[in-house]
């Protein structure tokens, strides 16, 4: 039984379902594994909410169902029980950019803006807000949809779109902030656009929504910074996210993250646009550490993983920070108490201003030996 999101079917009929346990919207309930392996445990459990390994409790049938067998026992309190009838347990299929998570390791693309900064745009290929890559997916789509197809021709398994500071309140800093959905829905389509042109019936090739921050940190206390509401960032979230699924992306990612109220209200945002489109996608959440191991606000790996893993997200990790080197503490704490899948992006270590441009100072090389002891 895969490990996601199941629900209690009618014995006789799969069109008559019956009491579903939880949905899209919610968190999945913890894995459990029983001891007894008896098939009326194993409907106790999921009348409780968890997930339970049914190997062995039943078989499934033609509609590629789970069917509990019919068997007497005590139940968890030591009363008689018994199913009144075989339960059938509906089967949903997993999503297939979590599918082929659970099979092997998936490789992102690299930094939009460092492939950007040797074209040297012009002003007018930025429509006059040079340092806002967002609107060239409008201006310039024939350089987006370059470095997507680049990306993956390289090997790439998934491309971020070109939407990191895509949410209003960044677009309303050059003047876009009324753009958002359009700047996003042509992001997405450009991505989509590219992964299609190469994916294969046994490689896929995946999108993935990215949602950067919006520059508020609505934890402090600065009267600038924190001047914000929950409900309005999760409000702009909403508003970004809608617009990449509609766009056709794979999974939605909330990445490069510095306080963790923010990311939860991103998390809501998300969630609300899911339910208001009637479609929900794979949720992945990064956060960004500092040189001392923590959130910009001071939130350690341990309570971040701890706030987000209680919430409904998919796979959980870090990303940018401070290189590969520094992220083996936080990333052996993810590996040992995770129980999500756990993604890595890290940067090619600090940028340096070098003649006014980023240069992030490890090679190729020695980055990729680094990455692969994480393996």
């Amino acid at each position: 039984m895969p490990k996601e999101q199941a629900r209690f079917g009618s014995p006789c009929s799969r069109a008559q379902e019956g009491l579903q346990l939880f949905g899209d919207g919610c968190k999945p309930p913890p894995w459990r594994s029983l001891g007894g392996r008896r098939p009326s445990d194993a409907a106790l459990e999921l009348a409780r909410g968890h997930h339970v390994d049914l190997t062995g409790l039943g078989t499934r049938d033609g509609c590629g169902c789970f069917v509990l067998g019919r068997e007497a026992g005590p139940d968890a309190r030591g009363k008689a029980f018994c199913l009144p009838a075989p339960i059938r347990v509906i089967m949903p299929t997993m999503h297939p950019y979590l599918a082929a998570l659970s099979q092997r390791i998936l490789v992102y693309d690299g930094g939009m803006g460092t492939m950007l900064q040797p074209l040297e745009l012009t002003a007018e290929d930025y429509r006059g807000a040079t340092g806002c890559p967002e609107i060239l997916v409008q201006s310039r789509p024939d350089v987006i949809r370059g470095i997507h197809l680049a990306y993956l021709e390289a090997g790439a398994d998934v491309v971020e779109t070109n939407t990191f500071g895509g949410n209003r309140r960044k677009l309303a800093e050059w003047g876009f902030g009324d753009q958002v959905r359009s700047l996003n829905l042509a992001a997405a389509k450009l991505a989509r656009e590219a992964a299609d042109h190469v994916r294969t019936a046994d490689r896929p090739r995946f999108v993935a929504g990215s949602m950067g921050p919006t520059g508020m940190l609505p934890s402090s206390d600065d009267p600038v910074l924190g001047a914000v509401t929950f409900e309005e960032l999760a409000v702009e979230f909403q508003e970004q996210a809608e617009a990449l699924v509609e766009g056709g992306c794979d999974l939605l990612l909330i990445e490069t993250s510095q306080d963790i109220l923010e990311v939860r209200a991103a998390i809501a945002g998300v969630r609300r646009a899911f339910a208001a489109i009637g479609r929900s996608l794979p949720l992945q959440v990064q956060v960004t550490l500092d040189p001392s191991g923590r959130m910009l606000l001071g939130t350690d790996i341990g309570a971040a993983l701890a706030t987000v893993g209680a919430l409904p997200v998919d796979v959980f990790g870090l990303n940018c920070s401070t290189g590969p080197e520094a992220m083996r503490g936080p990333v052996a704490l993810l590996s040992e108490q995770s129980k999500l899948p756990i993604s890595v992006l890290p940067n090619a270590g600090l940028p340096l201003n070098v003649d006014g441009r980023a240069v992030y100072p490890l090679e190729p090389e020695p980055m990729a030996r680094m990455l692969a002891e994480y393996v």
